[in-house]
């Protein structure tokens, strides 16, 4: 005949592992995957579009970045729009070409658009996307209370604690 002792042990020993697990674990860091969340993009107006930039609005709003690349590309040798830029340069971070979306993103923080802000969110998110979460976290706290998204803003430092 078999013991139920040891069994019943063994089940409680599982259970306090795991309660432990939950409990005193601190919490993982945030992932690149909970914050790029975008906004879908209406570039074009009908009867004005242009062709490479129609399609590289379908593309970015489909989440075809790799296709919008040089869609994006092509409408910024004619048009050098900070608004282009900015989903291009979003388009580039998703396609994983970070150094190239961080020196896009560098040129719109330097200036004084309304994509300046969400251009340093990018950064900091370009960090996160790298697990670099101290510079995402630098990054993060130069971005004005006045943000559009500074919910976000604060929920990712809070994570980022």
């Amino acid at each position: 005949m078999i013991s139920i002792k040891p069994l019943v042990y063994l089940v409680a020993a599982s259970v306090v592992l795991l309660l432990g697990m939950f409990l005193f674990n601190p919490g993982s860091k945030p992932n690149f995957e909970d914050y790029n969340q975008y906004e879908n993009i209406y570039l074009t107006e009908k009867g004005t579009a242009i062709e490479n930039l129609k399609q590289a609005e379908t593309a970015f709003n489909a989440k075809k970045y790799k296709e919008a690349i040089p869609l994006f590309e092509a409408v910024l040798k004619e048009n050098q729009s900070v608004e282009i830029e900015y989903f291009y340069g979003i388009s580039l971070l998703e396609n994983g070409n970070i150094q190239q979306a961080e020196t896009v993103f560098d040129e719109i923080k330097s200036g004084n658009s309304i994509y300046k802000n969400k251009a340093i969110y990018a950064l900091a998110l370009a960090k996160l996307k790298q697990k670099k979460y101290t510079d995402c976290k630098a990054i993060l706290l130069t971005i004005s209370s006045d943000f559009e998204n500074y919910d976000k803003v604060q929920e990712l430092l809070e994570k980022l604690d």
